[in-house]
């Protein structure tokens, strides 16, 4: 009986050590497919940083090709080579004897501010890729605001309509007009807002102003009554070139005042007559949008 027991004990001990063969085969085996997943990522992130990077360059060059075609490769790299040929000139002067303040050094120097300027002169053809400012372009742009108890007309000589925007910004030199709408309602109706007010514009009066050899532009922007802001608020703000810190504090106030007025609004909905008691909104500090 002692026999078999310890016969027993050894087949139990030999399938133990065959089932951790196995399973250090099985362990073996999943690292090398995690290495081959690992490299197939690697490689997939490398071909597409690759990708965008090149054409993120060629989108470039092209820009720059486009609006400054003086500009040339060729031209660019032999102005290079010329600085780099002088630079190595120079140091071998310096590491020959010749004294700082010899002729050839001098003439080397002079050569160097020459070859500078020329790559000076051909930076600056190359055009600003930001986008140049309304208030940059002209400086006669004026601005009216449409209010209830201070009613704003339309300037007549753009053209002549009843209509009456909250804001309006135009510029006589360049012939523009930027029509600004506000609408202040539930933040989950946003996109009909601006479908029903760019309806109403669309239809009679930015044809008309078209019509009159200027250029309308509309804004329809939207502050919802919880004080949230749709997107159209910033992107007015961007159109205008205000600077972040600016932009973020007009947001931020905007939002404040809206919801502000909604639990006003609240607290007096048994009242059946408004209180001026109630105003509690006021005139926005004027905007500095060079800031």
């Amino acid at each position: 009986m002692y026999l078999d027991i310890k016969k027993d004990m050894e087949e139990l001990k030999s399938d133990l050590i065959r089932s951790q063969s196995i399973v250090i085969k099985l362990q073996a085996e999943l690292l090398e497919s995690k290495s081959k997943q690992l490299e197939s990522v690697h490689s997939t992130v490398k071909t597409a940083v690759q990708d965008t990077f090149q054409a993120g360059i060629i989108t470039y060059s092209q820009a720059v090709s486009k609006a400054a075609p003086v500009l040339t490769e060729e031209s660019l790299k032999k102005v290079v080579q010329n600085v780099i040929s002088g630079e190595d000139r120079t140091k071998n002067v310096l590491i020959f004897g010749f004294e700082e303040t010899s002729d050839l050094l001098v003439l080397e120097m002079k050569q160097i501010a020459k070859e500078d300027m020329q790559i000076n002169n051909i930076i600056s053809e190359v055009p600003k890729l930001r986008k140049e400012r309304p208030f940059e372009r002209a400086k006669d742009w004026k601005l009216i605001w449409d209010e209830d108890t201070l009613p704003a007309q339309f300037p007549q000589h753009i053209y002549n309509t009843a209509e009456r925007p909250d804001i309006v910004v135009w510029s006589d030199s360049l012939r523009e007009v930027v029509l600004i709408e506000l609408t202040c309602g539930d933040e989950s109706n946003f996109s009909d807002q601006v479908a029903r007010k760019e309806a109403r514009y669309n239809r009679e009066l930015i044809p008309g102003i078209d019509g009159c050899g200027w250029k309308a532009l509309l804004f329809t922007v939207e502050i919802g009554c919880r004080g949230f802001w749709h997107h159209t608020v910033p992107a007015l703000f961007n159109y205008f070139g205000l600077a972040k810190r600016t932009k973020n504090k007009a947001l931020n106030e905007a939002a404040l005042v809206a919801l502000r007025c909604s639990y006003t609004i609240w607290l007096a909905r048994d009242n059946k007559k408004w209180s001026t008691c109630y105003d509690i909104a006021r005139r926005p500090e004027v905007i500095n949008c060079e800031s």
